[in-house]
Order: structure tokens, then C-alpha cells, then sequence
């Protein structure tokens, strides 16, 4: 998509989504209004991201082109734009659509948690924010949530840290995009900020203590980017690579589907021809844009061709999603089964909020017991499935974290 940018001072800029935007393929380019370059035309972009800034909403006075950008970002609305807002863009945001912007109690300028709140996964980005995440935060206003928004994330010193307007726009008062060297330029341009004796106001020296801190943010953006732009999730562990099935692997998949070492342990009993393979493939990426689940497709993470495919699937006619995975027989026991499913069951609980997933396999197969027990999954008794012996396991959202919490 073609990308626009708002950037209202010079020290704020892209940060980690300049690389982020670049890497999904999306065309980029800039308007600095702090230099007095024009507003672009509506015509001219599909998504607009508004930076932040220290100047308030309410400062026209001082800043001509405040006006005129709140009348872009209508506009943008109206003509169905993506349009991202971050900090004075979110507060821009919120006011163009109703709400009103005003001092929060406390500055929060720091470190800080970010909650998902209750009622998020309404909303595809509600669902791709985790129950809780450590983001970087400089704002000494917030916002009121305009009418029709939905609230999707809170902190202890701001209430309305984020809200969804339908599925094209998207507000964040706090920053998943800093980088260092972004906190570093913040620092020495807003240093008076920095009140002492503030509960929510970090020191130059806390903020710049742990580079891991930005880092940990980076799979936040990606993942909450890749549903806000559209598209399905990839996802990555440290020996794979899970991309979202797509029609050009429908021969590979239909060739896995139908090798005889995996047909004898797949649920389905007919005949898995291309046109079966191909509207498996399709329903996947209607999944994934309805229900952020779907199919993935594995691969190394060095490169190379099909591993074979692992996701999560909606069982019709009941309210349950189960977890799927099938490998290639000359990739069994090396652990690739357990590492894409503890990959998948993470995106759905924490990007697609499911609060429970199931897993079946038949008695026989003792191998994929053990992958669902390694995965935490408690075994909840055998029943027939499809006129097999099947043993059923499950997993909720608390659980998969207890499991992957440090021992």
C-alpha cells in the first residue's frame, strides 16, 4: 500500500516502522509539517500513520497546519483510509471523530504496562494486542473515546491507552515504534518533561537501561500492523518460519496431504484431490481475515521448501477451534511439530484471544499424543471422532502461559 506519513517535529519520526512498513512491501513517504510542506490529497496515499509531537490538539494557533491536518484526517475517514494514529495522532484522532483531548492526571513518561482490556477481541486489533505488554510512553494529555470506538488497551496511569474505530482506524497513545536512538532524541529535546517526583515519570537513565525493552516491543508491532493493514500474520520461532498458506502452495500441500505415511493419521476420510487442497487453502485465508486463524505453511528458517503446514481451525457446528499440524515423514522427530504448534497456539491466544484450543489424535498415534502433552495440553479422556478411538486434549489461555512461564 502507498504510506503516508504525518511527521509534526523533526525528532519524531517512523522509528522501528519505517523497517516494519518496508519489509511488508508498503511504499512510503513523508510530509514534515514542522517545515511547512503540504498536506498531500486523499488520492494519494491508502493508509496515513499521524506521529506524535509535543505541541497539544488544541495549539492551531501556533501551528497553521493543525487545522487543515485535522480536516485531512475527516477526509481520510470518510474515504475509508487507513489511518494509524500515535500519541498526538491518536489524540488528533480522537478528537476529529468526536471525543474530546485534555490533561491526563499524571504525565506517563517512561516504561511502563499496557492491558488489553475486557470486550478488545471485538476487534481484530483488541485480539492482536497481548493480555499485557511493556511499551514506551511520553504524553502528559489523553483523550475521551469518540462515540462508536472501542476501547482495547489501558495503563495504571491512563485509562484510554488505545481504541479501534471500526476495522480502518486505529489509535495508540503509547509507542511500540521507539528505538533507542528514538528515546535518545526524545530525551534531549523534551528533557523538560521530565518533572521530578512524578509516579509515572521515568529518569533519562531508567529509560535507557535495557535495549531489550525495544526489542520486545518489535513482535507487538509487527503482529498488531499485519491484521490493521490486513493481511495474515507470519510467524517465527527459532528454527522456522510459518507463513500464511497461499494458492501457490497448493501442490505442496496437496502432496503432503496425500503422502501415505501422513493420509494414515488425518482425520478426514475423502479423497484429497487439487480442488480439495486448493478450497482448504481458501478457506484459510477467509479464516484469517475473519477469525485471524487459519493455515500456515512451515519452512525453515534458513530457507528451503515445505515442511509441511501447522493452524487452527474452527470445528463447525461447534463453538471450539482445534490445533492442526502435519509434517513431512523425513522431518519427523526433530521437535518441528511441538515448536510450529507452541507458535500457533500462541498467536491464538494472545493475537486472536481464543480462550480455549482443542487437540485430537487417534490411539494409535503415540507420537502426537506426546507432542500435545509437551505442549501443555491436559488430557481431557477418549471418545470416537469420525468412528475412531480418539483421545481429546485441551488448553485454555492461562494455562499455555503457566506452561511457557519460566520453571
Amino acid at each position: 500500500m502507498r504510506v503516508r506519513t504525518l511527521q509534526h517535529v523533526p525528532f519524531e519520526g517512523l522509528a522501528a516502522l519505517e523497517p516494519a512498513l518496508r519489509a511488508a512491501g508498503h511504499e512510503i513517504a513523508t510530509t514534515r509539517l514542522f517545515a511547512g510542506e503540504p498536506l498531500p490529497r486523499v488520492e494519494s496515499f491508502d493508509w496515513l500513520v499521524v506521529l506524535g509531537g509535543p505541541m497539544s490538539v488544541h495549539d492551531e494557533s501556533v501551528h497553521g497546519w493543525l487545522a487543515p491536518e485535522k480536516d485531512l484526517l475527516r477526509c481520510a475517514i470518510e474515504k475509508e483510509r487507513r489511518v494509524l494514529g500515535i500519541c498526538l495522532g491518536a489524540q488528533l484522532l480522537a478528537e476529529v471523530l468526536g471525543g474530546s483531548v485534555r490533561p491526563n492526571r499524571e504525565r506517563e513518561i517512561g516504561w511502563f504496562p499496557v492491558e488489553r482490556v475486557p470486550g478488545a477481541e471485538a476487534s481484530p486489533c483488541g485480539r492482536a494486542l497481548p493480555s499485557s505488554a511493556l511499551a514506551f510512553h511520553w504524553h502528559g494529555e489523553t483523550f475521551d473515546l469518540p462515540r462508536g470506538a472501542l476501547q482495547i488497551a489501558r495503563s495504571e496511569a491512563c485509562e484510554n491507552q488505545a481504541f479501534a474505530w471500526g476495522d480502518r482506524v486505529l489509535a495508540l497513545q503509547f509507542h511500540l515504534e521507539t528505538t533507542r536512538a528514538a528515546a535518545e532524541s526524545l530525551i534531549e529535546h523534551c528533557r523538560d518533561e521530565l518533572v521530578p517526583g512524578g509516579r509515572f515519570v521515568a529518569s533519562p537513565e531508567s529509560m535507557l537501561a535495557d535495549d531489550a525493552r525495544f526489542e520486545r516491543m518489535r513482535p507487538v508491532l509487527a503482529r498488531l500492523l499485519s491484521v490493521f493493514e490486513g493481511s495474515a500474520p507470519r510467524l517465527a520461532t527459532a528454527r522456522l518460519s510459518l507463513r500464511p498458506a497461499e494458492a501457490a502452495d497448493v501442490d505442496a500441500l496437496h502432496a503432503l496431504w496425500t503422502d501415505a505415511e501422513v493420509r494414515r493419521y488425518l482425520w478426514d476420510d475423502r479423497v484429497i484431490d487439487r480442488s480439495l487442497a486448493a478450497e482448504v487453502v481458501e478457506a484459510s485465508r477467509a479464516s484469517f481475515a475473519e477469525q485471524g486463524i487459519g493455515q500456515w505453511v512451515v519452512e525453515s528458517a534458513g530457507g528451503g521448501g515445505l515442511l509441511g503446514c501447522a493452524g487452527l481451525r474452527a470445528v463447525e457446528g461447534a463453538d471450539e477451534v482445534e490445533l492442526l499440524y502435519a509434517l513431512h515423514p523425513s522431518h519427523w522427530g526433530r521437535g518441528y511439530a511441538v515448536e510450529a504448534s507452541r507458535a500457533v497456539l500462541a498467536h491464538g491466544f494472545e493475537a486472536a484471544g481464543l480462550p480455549r484450543i482443542e487437540g485430537r489424535t487417534d490411539t494409535p498415534n503415540r507420537a502426537s499424543a506426546r507432542v500435545l502433552e509437551r505442549l501443555g495440553m491436559r488430557f481431557e479422556g477418549e471418545r470416537p471422532l469420525a468412528g475412531r478411538p480418539t483421545l481429546h486434549y485441551a488448553i485454555t489461555r492461562a494455562e499455555f502461559g503457566a506452561h511457557r512461564a519460566p520453571r
